[in-house]
């Protein structure tokens, strides 16, 4: 423990903490925040840490319980957490085998998201004396800090749940009016034409990417609304500006660029310049912040050095799960997945261990410096196809096969470092509240194993949309071969960037022109000073996703100016749970359908039961708008606020 430092629990007490019912209580709302997680992750290619909403509600749970302690709550916190994280893992690479026709068994998906989660928290385990302990002073672990103080407030009392419950009804009421009833719309289009110039400017008018925008923050809203304004107030019209003189074909695409809608022109162009960005805006990130993370590395080494060698019986707050079990266990996953055939061969388990290894140690360096939210994931992933696609190639794992595994090793190391980055925050909170690290770890690992179940029966079931005629592909990008639904909900963009990537590498085949073009804009971004990686995502998604983000960046801009931070902090309540309340709603629908389907007369569509009225447009403006107005509310010091 680092000199002076005294946790919120003396190491003297034993107060309850790993108990029946604060498992029970995280794995609950593990499972809803994953599935909220999941839903926004498939849409946007965002995702957001769910700590401190989890910590908040189960906060207000064991009160009415009655009875609950600081580190039960903590306890509940930590189990919940996981779920949000092993959703982000799963949602950045497994929809890539659906793209390609390979829906994998319900027991494949288990044991990729169940053994690269547990991957996660074991490597994290023999790192956290060192990061979280002697790190203390130079590694805030701005959730992990935030969510302490959260659980401090909580034992004097507060109305904090009272704001996610009712963003989670409001999400859910907005959700059902235009995806059941059809009374508004869930976007609004404007074409846009000024003699030879011309684009669509759109707006998707959810809850959900309302309240991801405000969560992340102007900053990083405003980098994807440049990325989105470049794709379609410059690349767009340019495009078609050249289509209208071209008559010929202008490869990728098998159709000529005047004929094109919006759609045509982004998956031929625009997508492909946009999985440029992504790919060299995520090696940036990962590149700076390994620079970063060596540095830190390094002085922290000279100070554990200068430190006396001393051994003493360690306090209840010093104990950890013992090394050699860890490690064992760890040696056993990765066993498991070769042996499994997930990852196909040694070569693929060798990949895990290594790139496992290294990512977990930089997810947990970084989510300490700049959070969860800005943990460069994708670039991890990136450089973890790149490696292991080039090392099956050399050692003759080709074709669709070859891609199936490299993206499977993807996926299992794309897990670990999120749940590397979830397990670093909640061991934080931990400390500076004096929980017991070993307990905390066993709650991690019970959450991942919870958690992983319910969302490998979640995902392909938000994915594979159920009709009378059988499942179809809910997926934009899917192969041609492949049946995609006539309304597809999930653009899965980071999942999309990564089956481009591998097929590239395995197929040769990519237009690198205008992958190039779109890692040049990237690097462009990052001489400006800026971060490319969101503003990257923003050139990759349709204008109508980022313009729905950054309406929730200004929100919150607005909030900041009017009530202050602090009081501004608050909507981040209430904007978690519009996002939960919107998946909920959306999840309960697609189960509606599948019911239908499958015991009735399969007619139930995910189309509104009726036709919007002519004055849909205004009806949805007046509705989103009154939507923003009730979030901004939020941060009133008033206590007359939702």
């Amino acid at each position: 423990m680092s000199d002076g430092f005294r946790p919120h629990i003396s190491p003297e007490e034993s107060p309850r903490e790993l108990t029946v019912r604060s498992v029970v209580i995280g794995v609950l709302l593990g499972a809803l925040f994953a599935a909220a997680n999941a839903y926004v992750g498939l849409k946007v290619g965002l995702t957001v840490s769910a700590s401190i909403p989890v910590a908040v509600v189960s906060m207000a749970i064991l009160r009415a319980l009655k009875g609950g302690h600081i580190l039960e709550n903590n306890m509940a916190q930590t189990v919940g957490s996981t779920g949000g994280s092993l959703a982000a893992g799963m949602i950045f690479t497994i929809p890539a085998l659906y793209l390609w026709g390979e829906a994998p068994p319900l027991g494949t998906v288990l044991l990729t998201t169940l053994l690269g989660g547990v991957l996660g928290v074991l490597f994290m385990i023999p790192l956290r004396r060192f990061l979280i302990v002697q790190e203390h002073d130079n590694l805030p672990y701005p959730e992990g800090t935030a969510c302490a103080e959260v659980l401090k407030a909580g034992e004097s009392g507060g109305d904090s749940a009272k704001k996610v419950f009712a963003g989670l009804g409001l999400g859910a009421v907005y959700a059902a009016s235009f995806k059941i009833f059809g009374l508004i719309r869930d976007g609004l289009h404007a074409p846009l034409a000024f003699g030879s110039y011309r684009t669509v400017l759109a707006i998707d008018a959810i809850p959900s990417l309302l309240g991801v925008g405000y969560i992340l923050g102007i900053r990083v809203a405003s980098m994807m609304m440049a990325g989105a304004a470049l794709g379609w107030l410059v690349l767009a019209p340019l495009l078609w500006f050249v289509g209208d003189n071209l008559s010929g074909l202008l490869p990728p695409a098998d159709k000529v660029i005047s004929a094109m809608n919006a759609g045509e022109l982004r998956s031929n162009y625009i997508a492909f310049i946009g999985a440029g960005a992504v790919t060299v805006g995520g090696l940036a990130s990962l590149a700076k912040t390994l620079l970063r993370f060596a540095s830190s590395l390094q002085g922290s080494l000279a100070r554990a050095g200068q430190a006396s060698a001393k051994k003493a019986q360690p306090k209840r707050t010093e104990q950890d799960l013992p090394w050699k079990p860890v490690v064992a266990l760890g040696i056993l996953c990765t066993g498991a997945l070769w042996s499994f055939g997930i990852v196909g061969s040694f070569w693929g388990a060798l990949s895990v261990l290594i790139f496992s290894g290294i990512f977990v140690a930089v997810s947990s360096q970084i989510v300490g410096l700049v959070g969860a939210s800005s943990n460069p994931v994708s670039g991890m992933t990136i450089t973890t196809l790149i490696g292991t696609s080039l090392l099956f190639l050399a050692f003759g794992a080709g074709g669709k096969v070859g891609m199936v595994q490299a993206i499977s090793v993807g996926a299992v190391v794309c897990i670990a470092a999120c749940l590397a980055g979830d397990t670093s925050q909640d061991l934080k909170t931990g400390y500076l509240l004096g929980a017991t690290p070993k307990k905390q770890q066993i709650g991690e690992l019970l959450g991942t194993v919870f958690t992983a179940v319910s969302l490998s029966v979640m995902i392909p079931f938000i994915i594979l949309l159920p009709t009378e005629a059988g499942p179809v592909l809910n997926l934009v990008g899917a192969d041609p071969g492949v049946p995609a639904a006539v309304n597809p909900d999930f653009l899965a963009p980071q999942a999309n960037v990564m089956k481009t990537i591998v097929e590239g590498i395995f197929n040769q085949d990519l237009p690198w022109v205008l992958l190039i073009i779109g890692g040049a804009l990237a690097l462009v971004v990052e001489l400006l000073g800026a971060p490319s990686l969101p503003f990257a995502v923003g050139l990759y998604l349709p204008f109508s996703l980022s313009a729905a983000v950054f309406s929730g960046g200004l929100l919150r801009l607005f909030t900041n100016r009017r009530f202050g931070k602090k009081n501004a902090e608050q909507g981040v309540l209430t904007a978690s749970g519009l996002i939960a309340g919107e998946a909920l709603l959306g999840l309960t629908w697609i189960g509606a359908i599948w019911a239908s389907s499958k015991f009735g007369e399969g007619n139930i569509s995910n189309k509104p039961l009726w036709d919007s009225p002519a004055s849909a447009d205004t009806f949805t403006l007046v509705a989103y708008m009154g939507l923003a107005y009730l979030l901004y509310r939020t941060g009133s010091p008033s206590k007359k606020n939702v």
